[in-house]
């Protein structure tokens, strides 16, 4: 928990802010800011646990918002938050749109690789993001904005009628965007790899862009707004944090931002489009289980229960959306056939010969030795289960 977060559940509002600006009086480097950080933390964290337990969490209200503002700019420059973010959640906060922030309209094109957990998803994204045409906005991170749940689609929609909706609002970019967790244990930039903005040194002006769409999202006419609208709003954002990220004439390419069970979220961005990435599902469970080895013999059926439910949302979505929309890409046929990955690719508008294959870049052949890993698996009866719940996903 932030140095900030401690001292407000305290009812001490200034001594963070103290602390900082005696470090910087001082000329305290940030290696010596950090220990007395950490020591405080240390003498702290008995005398506040029993004050911490009964306020589980800290978050913006209309009363406290001048408030967290001075004590999170303060914290985010302890926690080595980049400067430039600092100043766009300070503006932000003041709801005062940044300088120097000329927006370029374009639509760009973004392809949301998903899959079921261990299904290939990230093999298909290592392999897109080597063509010269593919940008990752957000790397290889799960960006929090396109979340089912706590994304922005799912928070803007409690916002009408609800009593301190728009500050519920400020809290999920803060997160999401800027990857600042005001109201959370850890450090108060903990959120930056699941945030827009989770580079170290972004670009300014897309900071400034994007700062700009969130006021704007924060700004819209919230009483009573239809959920049509609200959907309207969320959609415009959206796009203009993607028209900020993607230079015009680049492909965006994510990975499990939106993922198979999700993909009916693709709906909501202008220009989006699904690829659902699908392994035969005993591999699946396999590689799951060699990854988190245990002895818990319910693994299985729990494996079973979680790949139901999740394909059941995804036809939903695939039903729903059609495949203009959303198409499925079989992992196994895009490791072993050229033939497929040509008509894979095609579909994705992406030509398989501009492809530029650094060293130690991936190539698809790599994966070979990942087909088929259930047969060697020492617990065949568990193998048995899974074919007997999916018997048309068995592809090996």
């Amino acid at each position: 928990m932030s140095l900030a977060v401690i001292y407000r559940n305290l009812g001490a509002y200034s001594k963070a802010f103290s602390f900082v600006k005696t470090a910087e009086s001082r000329g305290a480097g940030s290696d010596e800011v950090r220990r007395e950080y950490r020591r405080l933390r240390r003498k702290m964290r008995g005398s506040a646990a029993s004050a911490l337990a009964s306020e589980a969490s800290v978050s913006l209200t209309a009363e406290n918002l001048k408030e967290a503002q001075s004590l999170l700019i303060p914290a985010m420059r302890l926690a080595g938050v980049p400067v430039a973010v600092q100043s766009a959640v300070d503006a932000f906060l003041e709801s005062e749109p940044p300088i120097h922030c000329p927006v370029e309209e374009h639509v760009p094109r973004v392809i949301f690789v998903g899959g079921f957990g261990w299904s290939g998803s990230g093999a298909v994204t290592d392999y897109l993001c080597q063509h010269p045409s593919v940008t990752l906005p957000f790397g290889h991170n799960e960006a929090l904005l396109f979340s089912e749940t706590e994304g922005t689609i799912g928070v803007a929609q409690k916002v009408p009628g609800t009593v301190g909706g728009i500050p519920l609002l400020q809290n999920h970019l803060l997160r999401a965007v800027y990857g600042v967790i005001p109201r959370e244990a850890g450090d108060i930039a903990s959120g930056r790899g699941r945030s827009v903005f989770w580079q170290d040194q972004p670009d300014p002006q897309i900071v400034s862009q994007i700062t700009a769409a969130a006021l704007r999202l924060v700004k819209a006419d919230w009483r009573e707004m239809e959920k049509t609208k609200v959907i309207d709003c969320v959609v415009h954002f959206y796009s203009s944090v993607l028209a900020a990220l993607i230079p015009r004439g680049r492909i965006g390419v994510t990975s499990n931002c939106i993922t198979a069970a999700n993909m009916e979220m693709v709906r909501y961005v202008t220009g989006g489009f699904g690829v659902a990435a699908f392994r035969d599902p005993r591999d699946q469970y396999v590689a799951q289980r060699y990854e988190h080895r245990s002895g818990n013999t319910a693994a299985v059926d729990r494996f079973i229960s979680k790949l139901r439910k999740r394909l059941r949302a995804f036809e939903r979505a695939e039903k729903r959306l059609g495949p203009s929309k959303i198409i499925r890409c079989q992992f196994e046929d895009f490791v072993r056939s050229a033939k497929y990955r040509a008509s894979f690719l095609g579909t994705l508008g992406v030509h398989e010969t501009e492809f530029k294959f650094g060293e130690g870049g991936y190539r698809p052949e790599d994966s070979l030795g990942n087909l088929g890993l259930f047969k060697s698996y020492a617990a065949q009866e568990e193998i048995r289960k899974i074919e007997e719940a999916f018997p048309a996903l068995l592809v090996l």
